[in-house]
Order: C-alpha cells, then structure tokens, then sequence
C-alpha cells in the first residue's frame, strides 16, 4: 500500500465496520483530568480492538485527529505502534484475516494545519510503519452486500457520491453552528451543511472535528453519525456528562444500522479534577436561539437584507434572551465576516 490516499478492498465475512472518533494521543496529561490521561488513552484504545478482535470485524474506521499535538516523544509514540501492532497480531492469529485500521486527517494531524508538511508528522510515521493506513475508499464486499466508504481529509473538498448507499467519512462540522464557526479564518472550509449533505449524495455522513456525542440525525435521504471524541481532554460540561463510545455499523438489506458500543470508562465526573467542575463555563447559545437567529436571516429576502435591519433583528432576538454581551459581541463578528450584516 502507498503512504497516503489508499484504496483498500476487503473481502469480509460480514458487511460491518467500527467507526471512531478523534482521539487525540497526547503523553501529557490536561490539566483538567486526575488519571493518567495517556494511559487512558491506550486503554480505551485496546478496548475498542479488543472489540474488533472478539466480534470479527475486520474494518476500524477513525475520523482524523488520531493525535492531539505534532510533538509526540518518541517512547509513547513506540508505546503506541507497539499497542496496535500487538492487536493486530491477536487478530490475525484468531481470525487468519487482517484487521485494517483506516483513517482520515484531522487539523491536530496537521503540522500548520498544512499538507506541505505531513511527512513530518507523528500521523505520517503510523502510516509508514503500517499501524494506520491512510484511506481515501473502502470496499468491504461480503457474499450479499458491498459497503462503500470514501474518506476527506481536514478542509479537502467533499466530493459527490459515486455508489448507491455510499458513506461519506469527513473531518469537519455539520450545519450552522454560530458558536464553533467564528473560530476560523474561513468559517467554511471545515463545515458542511444540510443542503450540501443532501446534494453529495451519501447515505451515511460519520464526522470528527466535533467533540461531543450527538443522537443519530435522519435528515430523510441521509444520516449524520457522530459518536464524538473517543476521549475527554477537556473539562467542558459536555465532556464530563458523556461517555466516550464509538459505533458499529451493520448493513442488511439495503439498510444502514448503528448500535452504539460505550467505552469502558469510570463515571465521568471521576476524571477530572474538583477545580475543573466547579470552573466557570463560557455563556453557550441554546439551540432555540441558534434556531430563531438562522430562521429568521433564512426568511430575509436580497431585497431587504440592509445592514440595520439585519443587525437590529439580531439585537432584538439576542436582548430578548437575556443572551451574554460577550457572546453577542461574538455572534456579530461572525455575521459579518459571513457578508450577512
């Protein structure tokens, strides 16, 4: 297999697969967590190959950011190699196949956030050594269905469907989050919305670069999977309520089916440290707001989207909920980098 942008053909007994969130490797330890943040890490990471191995499932798929930062000491990132290798072995000896582990790359892959650099990347030397391999399509044939799955990179370009029922895996937001979006020089590039979902055409969309859990979207013609981050490097109250989990996924019958496998894990709140629970969260939108704000500029027409009327719709919605001037402050650098106010 070459380095990057594989296509991998599996002929399996089942048509099945896992797929994981971002992981985020990192050997230190967040200042938010009380166990040995690392360690952890492996642990989950050898509970989900372990599933692997005792369920048969040949294809583990990951949504980029396998690791947090670019400086990896190279002891942990040994540690790592050696982890999935032995894994690997396991299954080979209990099943005579391979296990394949396929990923996309994230933005932490990234050094730069620049592809010039990716051979000088930590992410880079797990595809050469061959614990990971990069992919860009996947075909796990069995003896009464094909699974289809192509595979985008952070900030690359999300093609259009090729194949009847295809998966679409990604690095990058879904929908119109306010919140999450000003945080970019070009709020676009890692953000698909609804109405590009639909036109791509994939049935099933898994996306990394998101975090937090959220239930299954059925958008009607598609589904939005997101299992979240498979760890919590981060004391945010969505962090420490949820439990880490990832999904297998069974296709029967011309059907997707998503059962979510929660990841051995202690209590959320057992994790991290007093301090983090009782820190301060910054002000967040409700999803009612989110709603109304998006609604509302969805309805203006070219006609009378002026500048003070856009702005003074969104002052009132924002006065109306009692919302923080620091997020409001926030909300309109982001319309109007977006040219809508």
């Amino acid at each position: 297999m070459s380095t990057l942008n594989n296509f991998i053909k599996i002929k399996a007994t089942k048509p099945e697969f896992i797929v994981i969130g971002d992981t985020h490797f990192c050997e230190k330890s967040p200042s938010c967590r009380i166990d040995n943040y690392s360690e952890t890490c492996l642990r989950k990471l050898e509970f989900v190959l372990d599933y692997c191995i005792d369920n048969q499932i040949q294809v583990a798929v990951m949504e980029g950011d396998f690791f947090h930062k670019q400086q990896i000491p190279v002891p942990y990132l040994t540690k790592i190699i050696r982890t999935i290798n032995e894994k690997k072995t396991q299954y080979h000896l209990k099943h005579q196949k391979d296990l394949i582990i396929a990923t996309i790359i994230g933005n932490h892959d990234l050094p730069f956030e620049n592809y010039k650099f990716i051979e000088k990347s930590p992410i880079y030397l797990m595809f050469e050594t061959g614990a990971l391999t990069h992919f860009r399509f996947i075909e796990i044939k069995s003896d009464n269905a094909v699974i289809n799955i192509s595979g985008f990179d952070y900030a690359k370009e999300i093609e259009k469907a090729t194949a009847e029922n295809e998966c679409c895996v990604a690095h990058c937001f879904y929908g119109f989050d306010f919140v999450k979006a000003i945080a970019e020089e070009e709020p676009t590039r890692d953000r698909i919305t609804e109405e590009q979902a639909k036109d791509l055409g994939y049935k099933v969309y898994f996306l990394g670069h998101d975090h937090n859990f959220y239930d299954i979207a059925n958008k009607g013609s598609y589904f939005v999977v997101r299992s979240g981050s498979l760890l919590r490097n981060s004391s945010h109250i969505q962090q420490i309520k949820r439990l880490p989990c990832f999904y297998h996924v069974k296709y029967y019958n011309g059907e997707y089916e998503f059962e979510k496998i929660t990841v051995n894990a202690e209590a959320g709140e057992t994790v991290f440290t007093k301090q983090s629970l009782e820190k301060p969260k910054k002000p967040e939108l409700d999803d009612s707001v989110k709603q109304k704000i998006s609604d509302i500029i969805a309805q203006l027409s070219e006609d009378i989207k002026e500048e003070n009327s856009v702005t003074e719709i969104l002052d009132n919605i924002i006065k109306e909920k009692n919302i923080d001037s620091e997020v409001r402050d926030v909300l309109m650098r982001y319309f109007s980098r977006e040219n809508i106010i």
